[in-house]
Order: structure tokens, then C-alpha cells, then sequence
């Protein structure tokens, strides 16, 4: 199936985008490690969120810690 994908900014057919690392603000607890995806060909941000490394990493922290806790004492 082909790619339909278009920049809402300048029509241009999308087929891969611009990732960078950024940071995002978060109060109160601090900033965390986010990604902006990006058109190639105009540049502007479609849309920010979590990068997935470090929610997949902040995930299996608190499984681990659940499991952990819910584990019989020896």
C-alpha cells in the first residue's frame, strides 16, 4: 500500500521524517527526554512526544519495581 502521507504545511508527500532529540518541560519533576518529528522538505514540527527509548526504559524500571515489591520475602 502506498504512502498517502501529506505535510499539512506544504503538501508534500511524506515518505520519511526529521527526528531530533529535544527536551521537554515538565513541572513539577523535571524535563524529560522527548523527539520532534519534522517534515524533510519544509522543516516545520508535526508533532512532539516521549522519545521511545526512555519511556520504553522508564516502563520496564516500574515493572521491575512492581514485580520486585510483590515478590515473596526469604
Amino acid at each position: 500500500m502506498p504512502n498517502k502521507s501529506k505535510c499539512p504545511y506544504c503538501n508534500a508527500t511524506i515518505t520519511r521524517l526529521n527526528v531530533e532529540e529535544i527536551e521537554l518541560e515538565r513541572n513539577p519533576g523535571g524535563p524529560w527526554k522527548g523527539v520532534s518529528y519534522a517534515c524533510p522538505v519544509c522543516r516545520k514540527i508535526l508533532s512532539v512526544g516521549p522519545h521511545p527509548d526512555a519511556a520504553k526504559s522508564g516502563l520496564l524500571s516500574q515493572i521491575q519495581s512492581l514485580l520486585e515489591s510483590q515478590s515473596p520475602k526469604k
